[in-house]
């Protein structure tokens, strides 16, 4: 059973958007763009992973994504694709180095995507998911890319 569904449905230079499906609740979510699977800087690859609680140095208590090329484990980060694909707090792309914020509103910074309330939706997220550790999430686009 999925708990979590990314759907994304728009990108850009400036950012990809999408539509995070929460335990029942929707919130906005904002990406970088897909730069080929870039360390740090393209958004996360479309498949299955793991959310787990993880407590970052720099952005507090947010959600690791573990799975496919993606691991969270520091020492193993020479044998992954993607090393720290986070869910956490921001409002622009350029902001995020290849991790997810999370948004209550979404709409445009200086002709790029933006989220607002990117605090609160992941205290919202992280509400609904207290005492289900693991959740499990699809990551997937809206539309066909070509």
């Amino acid at each position: 059973m999925i708990d979590v569904t990314i759907s994304r449905y728009e990108t850009s230079a400036g950012g990809t958007r999408s539509r995070i499906a929460w335990l029942g609740q929707t919130f906005h979510g904002l990406e970088p763009p897909w730069l080929d699977n870039q360390r740090f800087k393209s958004c996360i690859p479309s498949g299955a992973y793991t959310l787990l609680p993880h407590e970052s140095p720099r952005f507090g208590l947010c959600f690791a994504f573990f799975g496919g090329s993606v691991v969270l484990d520091e020492s193993k980060k020479d044998y992954a694709e993607r090393f720290a694909c986070l869910i956490h707090p921001a409002n622009y792309a350029r902001q995020l180095q290849g991790c997810l914020a999370p948004g209550l509103k979404q709409g445009n910074h200086e002709g790029a995507p933006a989220v607002w309330n990117s605090r609160k939706a992941l205290a919202q997220m992280q509400a609904l998911a207290e005492d289900r550790p693991g959740l499990k999430c699809r990551i997937e686009w809206a539309y066909a890319t070509s």
